[in-house]
């Protein structure tokens, strides 16, 4: 019996809410922002051509490889019994009975070790937003780098035809 939100209360429905939490919110959004991110670097970095990135091997790599992680992830949490009720309002990956582990006379019947696989996955999802945060940077930095070069070019084109120069729109601040 389960008192998580939208699960009607049996094991069947507690496993889906938190596959479908697990694979896709977690692990597949998380890896998709991180490869969109870098993207973005190797088109403004690596100047790749729109051919280039229209490849199967790219296409699979940034669209295929999350889906695969995300999923192949989710399954093999659900094969090892590692979906249950958190206590808080929904299913994730956490022991049954709820607290098993603080209570002495108590075993846990469901996913044991699942204080550790959590804590795995919430690395797992905050080293891709560190990557993401890390590839963003490099992205704004770039940018910036080429306006102040186009800012430079601009200058000493104008400089020559009427004398003075102006300051180009700074890009990577709007």
């Amino acid at each position: 019996d389960s008192n998580a939100f939208l699960a009607s209360g049996n094991v069947t429905t507690c496993n889906l809410q938190a596959f479908v939490s697990v694979s896709m919110y977690m692990v597949v959004e998380t890896a998709y922002t991180m490869l969109s991110a870098l993207y973005y670097i190797t088109v403004v970095r690596k100047d790749w051509t729109t051919q280039k990135s229209q490849s199967f091997s790219v296409r699979f790599s940034f669209l295929g490889l999350p889906i695969i992680i995300g999923l192949g992830t989710a399954v093999s949490l659900l094969v090892m019994q590692q979906f249950n009720f958190d206590g808080v309002y929904s299913c994730n990956i956490a022991s049954y009975p709820l607290n098993c582990h603080y209570i002495n006379d108590l075993p846990c019947t469901r996913a044991p070790n699942a204080a550790y696989i959590r804590a795995g996955l919430y690395i797992y999802v905050f080293a891709c937003f560190a990557i993401i945060i890390i590839f963003l940077s490099m992205l704004l930095y770039n940018v910036k780098k080429q306006d102040t070069e186009t800012e430079r070019y601009a200058s000493e084109y104008l400089k020559g035809v009427k004398g003075e120069g102006i300051r180009s729109n700074p890009v990577a601040f709007q």
